[in-house]
């Protein structure tokens, strides 16, 4: 089945939930496929798009789905879930208020924000180790840098760098909730938006920003050739150079908080409340586009033979091919 733009693309298959998916994807080792939705469960669909299982949690489901080396599922909602492969509760942690985040496992150690405003770290066990508190909620996914220092943003308008012991390294200040997660360059620049785009180096002090139109709200992707892609609540993805510059944009016109991602090729890939799914060349120009017709949040993921994955809040979970 074909649709969209110039080249096409190929609908492998897609999973009808029924209920809006704002979660992003995630795969294992074998292709199984797991997506949380609105509707309070996590599914794991198989490599065809059949059903494996699905596990109902007390809340909707926003966050990505984590899976750790032992293939242990975790995921958020009104609480912190371990799922074993097979669907099954391995133990719960409570937080005080809901998680939107996507999660982050670092030396064995989970870390979680939530929306009462602290970032856990969770033993293997489901035991807390710390928490460290924050002065609002938290939307921000933690990231953490090789030497262990744990990198989120609060809606207390603050970037933080955490050290692995919980006690605090830094903070930098924005002029607005900081929501996106972080990306960390290879230099250790860390890049995250806010009001703004910002880099900001790894001792805390800001080393560019740029207005990407309005409020950012997802995590930025880097390249090969280090620019910067970053998609804005003003309808646009931005390229931006190394410097601090832009290189190009592409309008779709409507407000976006997917995140980009970006193929073995270069294509960028990412959602628009268009209800579009765009693919986009790295010179700017459009490759092409997939409609869902209902808005996408959720932010695609790739699989290694190129297989693209992201819900809608049409209530589909979609498996695409290139057809290029």
């Amino acid at each position: 089945m074909f649709r969209g733009g110039e080249h096409g693309n190929i609908l492998k298959w897609e999973f009808i939930i029924g209920k809006s998916i704002d979660s992003s994807p995630n795969f294992d080792e074998k292709g199984t496929v797991y997506v949380g939705s609105s509707d309070k469960c996590l599914y794991a669909v198989n490599p065809d798009g059949t059903i494996h299982w699905s596990f109902k949690s007390g809340e909707v489901i926003e966050c990505k789905p984590l899976i750790g080396k032992d293939g242990t599922i975790y995921f958020g909602s009104d609480k912190v879930y371990a799922v074993s492969p097979k669907g099954a509760k391995k133990w719960i942690f409570k937080t005080e208020k809901a998680i939107l985040s996507d999660f982050t496992i670092f030396n064995n150690v989970l870390y979680v924000s939530s929306l009462d405003g602290n970032l856990y770290a969770i033993n293997p066990d489901g035991t807390e180790k710390w928490r460290f508190k924050t002065g609002k909620s938290i939307y921000s996914t933690p990231v953490v840098y090789n030497d262990g220092t744990i990198y989120f943003g609060s809606n207390d308008e603050h970037l933080y760098a955490i050290n692995p012991d919980g006690t605090e390294k830094w903070r930098f200040k924005t002029n607005d909730s900081v929501v996106s997660q972080v990306t960390i360059g290879k230099d250790g620049t860390i890049y995250f938006g806010s009001d703004k785009v910002y880099a900001v180096n790894p001792d805390g002090t800001e080393k560019w920003n740029f207005y990407a139109g309005y409020w950012v709200v997802s995590k930025p992707a880097i390249s090969n050739d280090e620019s910067i892609y970053v998609t804005s609540l003003d309808g646009n993805l931005y390229a931006i150079n190394p410097d601090g510059t832009e290189k190009w944009r592409f309008s779709t016109k409507k407000r976006i908080e997917s995140s980009p991602a970006i193929g073995k090729d270069g294509t960028i890939y990412f959602g628009s409340y268009d209800g579009n799914l765009y693919a986009i060349n790295p010179d700017g120009t459009k490759k092409w586009n997939f409609d869902t017709e209902n808005w996408i949040v959720s932010s695609p993921v790739i699989d290694e033979d190129g297989t693209i994955y992201f819900g809608s809040r049409n209530g589909k979970l979609y498996a695409l091919l290139n057809g290029l």
